[in-house]
């Protein structure tokens, strides 16, 4: 059976979990707020090699607009603080399937610490609702 990430149809499973029931979350991206997605270059290769799976194809060609307008939508309702976001203050410069233990330790340390920033504020508002 063949997988592929569930990343391309859902970057952020916000919605899904909403429909789950969760109403107070808090997201924890992996990009600045200031990122804005772009199409992916590898579209061309990728349209190629799926060219029978035409769903998928499609799904990659427009996942950057899904991922642009879901994070305006995240950054507004966090504004009206209906969600919290936690994310880094710059750019990881990490590829996103490294295996280099070195910068996956210190793209887990910059977590860390900006989690450890941000903890007040988690549970101020995970409380405000309970």
């Amino acid at each position: 059976k063949r997988l592929l990430d569930g990343g391309i149809a859902d970057a952020i499973p916000l919605h899904y979990f909403e429909s789950l029931g969760y109403d107070r979350n808090v997201l924890i991206l992996t990009q600045p707020r200031d990122y804005v997605k772009e199409r992916s270059k590898l579209m061309p290769l990728i349209a190629r090699a799926y060219k029978n799976e035409i769903p998928l194809v499609e799904d990659m060609e427009s996942r950057h607009h899904r991922y642009n307008r879901l994070t305006q939508e995240i950054y507004a309702r966090e504004e009206a603080g209906e969600l919290l976001v936690i994310a880094p203050e710059k750019p990881l410069h990490i590829p996103a399937n490294t295996k280099a233990r070195r910068e996956l330790i210190r793209v887990y340390e910059e977590g860390r610490v900006a989690a450890n920033k941000q903890l007040d504020a988690v549970r101020t508002f995970l409380k405000e609702k309970s």
